[in-house]
């Protein structure tokens, strides 16, 4: 079911990110509004990731995560920031093409996969 209007907030910020095939990337965190003198805000594009989630939590927060991401260097890049032409909707899910694995928002996990693999016995 296609969704024809969409009121930002409710029905995008924090809904599931799906890239190719129905995997999970994460979460819209963050919606980037293009604004001129005159016209009305156009929504340019979507934002995944740590820094843009914190963001919301204030500046000082952010440069906190932004911190920790720099630190130990996991998540670089620590954005994802996908095109709105790229998105498509239906209930309370984000489909993008994207595979998702090689998405910069689970770098955590690909770590984590790589250091499990040489454990004694995981393979």
């Amino acid at each position: 079911m296609a969704v024809d209007r969409l009121r930002l907030a409710r029905d995008c910020l924090d809904n599931r990110l799906l890239g190719r095939g129905g995997v999970p990337i994460g979460r819209v965190d963050g919606i980037v509004l293009g604004i001129e003198a005159g016209n009305a805000p156009r929504v340019l594009a979507i934002e995944v990731g740590a820094v843009v989630q914190a963001r919301r939590f204030g500046r000082r927060t952010e440069r906190w995560v932004g911190w920790l991401v720099r630190r130990f260097g996991r998540m670089q890049p620590a954005l994802l920031r996908i095109p709105w032409e790229a998105c498509a909707f239906d209930c309370s899910d984000c489909h993008v093409d994207i595979d998702a694995w090689g998405a910069p928002t689970r770098a955590w996990e690909r770590w984590a996969a790589r250091v499990v693999a040489r454990l004694p016995g995981a393979r």
